[in-house]
Parts: structure tokens; sequence; C-alpha cells
């Protein structure tokens, strides 16, 4: 979407929500790869190369700056950890 042109932003609130129990397919293994092979693809796509060490940097201050912005994004961040994490 964002190669065809299209305006991208943040909305302060959930637009919907799930869970996700340990025999689902989101967590597995398969589906990890799977995901993360998908998302090298769309970075090689975009920036025309492979991701690298200087990209780990600009994403960790990129996400820096996020918080900076949105201190209740870091807070949500802090309180529930990462969006696929395994809650019992």
């Amino acid at each position: 979407m964002a190669l065809a042109g299209a305006k991208f932003g943040r909305i302060d609130n959930y637009l919907g929500t799930f869970r996700i129990y340990p025999g689902s397919l989101s967590l597995s293994e398969h589906s990890s790869i799977k995901y993360n092979e998908y998302k090298s693809t769309i970075f090689k796509k975009v920036r025309k190369k492979n991701y690298n060490v200087s990209d780990h940097i600009f994403r960790f201050a990129f996400k820096f700056l996020e918080y900076c912005e949105n201190p209740k994004l870091l807070i949500e961040r802090l309180r529930h950890g990462h969006v696929l994490k395994m809650t019992n």
C-alpha cells in the first residue's frame, strides 16, 4: 500500500483485540518463520536491500522517538509486554 502512495497514521485506541492461545496457529514456530520471511521480503521490496545492523540501529532510534512522542504507547508496552507474548 505504501508503494502505491497510501498514507499511514496512528490511532490512539484499539480497533479490535483477540487472544492467542498456546495451541493456536498464530504462535506456532512455522507461523513465526513464515512471518519473518514475509517481513524480510517486504523490507527487500521497499528498501531494495537486505536488513543489516544499521537498520537495527535506525529501528531502535525510531522506536525511541515513537515512545517519546506517545508515552501512553510506552506504558501499554511496559504493562502488557510484546503483542504476541504468551500469558497464562
